[in-house]
């Protein structure tokens, strides 16, 4: 016959396994929540740099390709020539050939 002897169990183990469990359930309901249901707040008053008050003037330009392409200073640029390279041989014409 075998003898079978068990610990006796506390009455508090229980309590703290439940209070454990209903803690990572609260973590758990708390993320879902912070996460998908929550909106966030909108920042209202933002204050305006200082050199952001000058684009305002900016985008108040009304730009247009005739006043552009027709202004004397824009006529005045020189193009860049860009010359086509000249072909030229270079290396051997067998280049496995030894020196």
């Amino acid at each position: 016959m075998a003898i079978v002897i068990e610990e006796e169990r506390k009455p508090l183990a229980g309590l703290f396994a439940l209070l454990v469990w209903l803690a990572i359930l609260a973590a758990v309901a708390a993320a879902v929540y912070y996460l998908f249901f929550k909106r966030p707040d909108l920042i209202v008053d933002i204050p305006v740099p200082a050199n952001f008050r000058n684009t305002q003037e900016l985008s108040q330009i009304n730009l247009s390709p005739d006043s552009i392409f027709k202004n004397p200073t824009y006529q005045a640029l020189q193009k860049d020539v860009i010359l086509t390279p000249v072909a030229s041989s270079t290396g051997k014409a067998n280049p496995f050939q030894p020196f």
